[in-house]
């Protein structure tokens, strides 16, 4: 699981890394947009969730405070 922040600086991307309580896992700064585009991603707090095979499981907004708990039924699924 990696997490991808867009469009904005390294210290942004902390500083929500820290608020959502997301440090359990590797995020990228991805400031040119470069991976938001290659998932058509259009706005902060739109996330979306890969299988291990590379299939989306899960798109859309999501407030940070409901990300955990939508992680945890991600990595539930059989």
């Amino acid at each position: 699981m990696v997490g991808v922040a867009g469009l904005d600086s390294v210290p942004a991307m902390h500083d929500f890394v820290r608020m959502g309580k997301l440090s359990g896992f590797p995020q990228l700064a991805d400031e040119q947009g470069t991976v938001w585009k290659l998932f058509g991603m259009t706005a902060q707090s739109t996330f979306v969730v890969l299988d291990a095979d590379g299939t989306v499981t899960a798109r859309g907004h999501l407030d940070v405070a409901e990300l955990p708990r939508t992680l945890d039924e991600q990595l539930s699924r059989p």
